[in-house]
């Protein structure tokens, strides 16, 4: 769910800055280009951190920020079938600066809802099955 929702934001930023206008076929072009991009570099990463996951850690930010650099320094050059050697812009380090926000920012949402699901359904359970009596000892 993270990879696609920040897929859809990123693609959506990046019409918003770049074009003038909004054409739907560009825009989901640009999301399966991104959803990709997400898939082989935030994506594991996430999963890393989603060991011991944090909501909106400054440390988590600054991993993402780094692996979208390096992500954006490798991908893009091949992905626009440039040479390798690394030329970065304003526009590059802006664009890598925002999709790490926008998958950083989905991504502890997300993990904030799981929280905030997983203890009411915890809740739901212990109301249904009456478990807060037998704990207390009645």
């Amino acid at each position: 769910m993270c990879l696609l929702l920040s897929s859809f934001m990123a693609s959506l930023i990046y019409f918003m800055v770049y074009f003038p206008y909004f054409d739907f076929l560009g825009f989901i072009f640009v999301s399966i280009i991104y959803f990709f991009c997400y898939l082989f570099i935030a994506f594991p990463t996430q999963i890393y951190l989603r060991r011991k996951p944090k909501v909106y850690s400054v440390k988590y930010l600054i991993i993402y920020l780094l692996v979208s650099f390096f992500g954006t320094i490798i991908i893009l050059p091949t992905v626009l079938e440039l040479s390798f050697t690394i030329h970065i812009s304003k526009e590059l380090l802006w664009l890598s600066t925002l999709n790490a926000i926008i998958f950083w920012i989905i991504d502890s949402l997300v993990i904030r809802e799981d929280r905030i699901q997983i203890k009411s359904t915890i809740r739901e359970f212990i109301r249904f099955y009456n478990i807060g009596n037998y704990l207390r000892g009645h």
